[in-house]
């Protein structure tokens, strides 16, 4: 996974989350919790997560208000991000790498 063993960045930018998910296609992740498996698919600069229903599921809006939030609080817990992403728990997945924060 990128951002293993490196310092954390002071702040993420969508494009931080492209490179890991470029870094991480056709790799199983682990969504923050833990408890689920996903991938990542990129078409045309837009992130998709594809959990184990394998239904591919859009990250958009939800994803840029993550990126914000993070950047204001550094909280990787989903319930501070579920009153606007149903996604969250694959999103935060991808901001811990992206700051290489280890959990």
């Amino acid at each position: 996974e990128v951002g293993r063993g490196e310092v954390l960045v002071s702040e993420i930018v969508y494009e931080d989350v492209l490179a890991v998910v470029r870094a991480n296609r056709g790799k199983k992740l682990k969504t923050i919790g833990g408890r689920a498996e996903f991938e990542v698919v990129l078409d045309a600069d837009t992130i998709y997560v594809i959990p184990s229903t394998g239904i591919r599921r859009r990250l958009a809006a939800g994803l840029t208000r993550s990126i914000e939030r993070y950047n204001e609080t550094r909280s990787l817990a989903t319930s501070d991000y579920q009153s606007f992403s149903k996604n969250s728990s694959y999103a935060l997945r991808l901001l811990a790498i992206a700051s290489g924060r280890q959990l």
